[in-house]
């Protein structure tokens, strides 16, 4: 059944994941030693999310046929929208410091290799765990505090949110996706889109454990949310 245009967009926000992903870009703001700079922060945040949606609607003109909105569209709002994000990560370089950029052609190409490109070299575990884990936290860590060296307590930071990360894959792997032409018309030993297991597996998964596993992402976005505004308490309470 196609999706109307409301829950079309709605899911291109991909909430859940975006929420945990702000939770992690908020943490590295919160746990520079100085005081918190406003206008990085907000940028920043802002700019990494409008550009994840962004790649959102790229990889849905790829992968999905699901609801009544043209390929043509997701390709050109998706393209806005990372425009309009790397603009923001451009601002902040012109106005502090100039390697902001390479923190931008990071931040950006691993969301866009994740989401455009199909490649083992790319779609594995290790990539995710970075890309949605230690990268949005380390970088802005290193725009909050501008300085790309980070301590050791940092790293571990880091390694935790990896971890975190590759996690929320896992318990969002058995959830299934069946509006993913590229699932239903793939091999059934194909790895998914989302590298936990295989397109068979998760096209079949009972609705009872979808829901289940559906709950438990739900817990542990809301658990991120809770970490975010613990260490900003921790720091300026």
């Amino acid at each position: 059944m196609a999706l109307s245009a409301s829950q079309e967009a709605w899911r291109l926000l991909h909430p859940k994941m975006a929420l945990s992903v702000a939770s992690i870009l908020l943490a590295g703001h919160f746990l520079s030693p100085y005081p918190l700079n406003v206008e990085r922060c907000v940028v920043g945040v802002v700019g990494v999310i409008v550009a994840l949606t962004g790649s959102y609607r790229l990889n849905e003109a790829m992968d999905f046929v699901r609801g009544s909105t043209s390929r043509k569209y997701h390709i050109w709002m998706g393209s806005v929208l990372v425009a309009l994000g790397s603009l923001m990560g451009i601002y902040l370089s012109i106005r502090y410091v100039w390697w902001i950029l390479i923190l931008l052609v990071v931040g950006a190409g691993g969301m866009l290799a994740y989401n455009l490109l199909r490649t083992p070299m790319v779609h594995n575990r290790v990539t995710y765990s970075v890309v949605w884990g230690a990268a949005p936290f380390l970088c802005s860590y290193f725009l909050q505090t501008l300085n790309p060296i980070p301590p050791l307590y940092i790293i571990a930071w880091a390694v935790f949110f990896s971890l975190v990360a590759v996690e929320i894959l896992w318990t969002w792997g058995p959830a299934g996706c069946r509006y993913q032409a590229e699932c239903t018309r793939a091999r059934p030993d194909k790895v998914c889109h989302s590298p936990v297991m295989t397109c068979f597996d998760r096209l079949n998964v009972p609705k009872a454990i979808r829901q289940h596993t559906k709950a438990m992402v739900s817990m542990k976005v809301v658990g991120m949310m809770l970490l975010a505004i613990a260490v900003f308490l921790m720091r300026w309470a």
